[in-house]
């Protein structure tokens, strides 16, 4: 379960340039559940993702994972249960890998663990070879 709560994120803040991209922002996702982020560009949609994974820390707010507070938790932290798919291959750690590959591992490396937060997420076998 993923909880937002009263999230503010503000780009230079106290500066002439400052933006308030996200204000008082609240989500509560399901285990389970599958939702889309969708908006214009500038909308806030890379922030409120950069922000569950710990690359932006919020100015306000908390984020909560299975009731747990991991709002200023260590992006290198999070990775462990907090993965990402980014629209730019070349953004990734594997520019050579197909979503579907990049997915199976994510999957494969969660299977047998006993606390892995991958609930919901039905898995099957995928045969990658060329000659099939």
């Amino acid at each position: 379960m993923l909880d937002i709560q009263n999230l503010s994120v503000i780009f230079n803040s106290g500066s002439i340039d400052e933006k308030n991209v996200l204000h008082d922002l609240n989500l509560h996702v399901e285990t389970g559940e599958f939702i889309c982020i969708i908006g214009s560009n500038g909308a806030g949609k890379s922030t409120i993702l950069n922000t569950i994974a710990g690359s932006i820390i919020p100015d306000k707010g908390k984020i909560l994972v299975d009731d747990t507070d991991i709002t200023y938790v260590k992006e290198y932290q999070r990775a462990s249960y907090i993965g990402r798919l980014f629209q730019d291959p070349l953004k990734g750690t594997a520019p050579n890998m197909t979503i579907e590959e990049k997915s199976s591992t994510c999957m494969l490396k969660c299977k047998g663990k006993r606390n892995h937060r991958s609930h919901g997420l039905q898995t099957k076998s995928v045969n990658y070879s060329k000659n099939s």
